[in-house]
């Protein structure tokens, strides 16, 4: 029996990201019993739906958050936050989100 703790903190593939692309994040955490995941942007807990795709692999540890279709609204600090009977870890990461050129041209 262990606390949650992150083994690679959250990372995103890409900091800067334009607006309607996909962004994703990733860590990989550790606990025993396997700890409960929960995904914020600024502070605001994050749904998964069609907006927010929520990814756990237990065997390897790893935890994925992706968005599909990246808003401006959307731009900020996501946290994950890990939790288990034994304790509670978190690890944030930032993402921009440029305006799409394209859409104010159309």
């Amino acid at each position: 029996m262990s606390a949650p703790k992150f083994v690679k903190p959250l990372t995103t593939a890409c900091k800067e990201v334009c607006e309607h692309s996909g962004s994703r994040f990733e860590a990989k955490v550790t606990g025993d019993p396997f700890p409960k995941v929960e995904w914020f942007c600024n502070d605001k807990k994050i749904q998964e739906g069609k907006r927010a795709i929520f990814d756990v692999e237990e065997d390897k540890g790893l935890v994925v958050l992706t968005i599909p279709d990246t808003r401006r609204d959307e731009e900020g600090v996501y946290k994950c936050v890990v939790t288990n009977t034994h304790g509670k870890a978190e690890s944030c990461a930032e993402v921009l989100v440029e305006f799409d050129p394209y859409e104010k041209a159309q």
